[in-house]
């Protein structure tokens, strides 16, 4: 895992890279907030208030992933 601020200058990049970073099931789903709060578990709740606290702090958090090597990149930005 690295972090860093963002190439913009505006937030923070966290880069993962390992075995298989991925979303776990539904996972992405509930931190865009299209899960409905009586289907989320336990697994999911994490994603979800990530997703809703940038949403209400008018946060901007976008993803990507990468196959070679496997990746994930989050940038949070303001």
């Amino acid at each position: 895992m690295r972090v860093s601020a963002s190439a913009d200058g505006r937030g923070i990049e966290v880069n993962l890279t390992g075995k298989n970073p991925a979303f776990r099931d539904k996972a992405e789903n509930a931190l865009a907030d299209k899960v409905a709060i009586d289907d989320l578990d336990p697994r999911l709740v994490h994603s979800y208030i990530t997703g809703r606290l940038a949403k209400h702090f008018d946060l901007s958090l976008n993803y990507k992933s990468g196959q070679e090597p496997p990746s994930m990149a989050f940038v949070l930005s303001f």
